[in-house]
């Protein structure tokens, strides 16, 4: 897939329909999906090469689902998720990071009070 834009959508609960994706050349975008709880739907997903953006999904509470990416290329943007714990955040950055990415980084006005484990 070239780009992933799941944008203003408050019926979206879940994303396992895109469960067999792989690969995301450019952008992927989680903007204003007030149901979704999390993102296991992108579990097989193993590359991004562009921007990975988590905005304003005010139910998310993990990010679990990046778990397969072994490839990340672009900046990551995670913001006004006011359930997502920002360690969360904090965790993929970190992960990401392992792989040897080196890119812009945006965690503000999440969850500070959220626990990881």
């Amino acid at each position: 897939v070239e780009g992933l834009f799941l944008s203003s959508n408050e019926s979206l609960e879940n994303v396992e329909g895109l469960r067999a994706l792989e690969t995301v050349d450019e952008r992927l975008v989680v903007d204003d999906c007030d149901l979704l709880v999390e993102l296991e739907g992108f579990r097989n997903l193993e590359s991004i090469g562009g921007e990975l953006i988590l905005r304003d999904s005010d139910a998310l509470l993990s990010l679990d689902g990046f778990r397969g990416v072994t490839t990340f290329r672009g900046s990551l943007r995670v913001f006004n998720n006011s359930l997502l714990p920002a360690c969360e955040v904090e965790d993929l950055a970190e992960r990401f990071r392992g792989l040897g990415w080196d890119g812009e980084y945006e965690n503000e006005y999440n969850n500070e009070g959220g626990l990881c484990e």
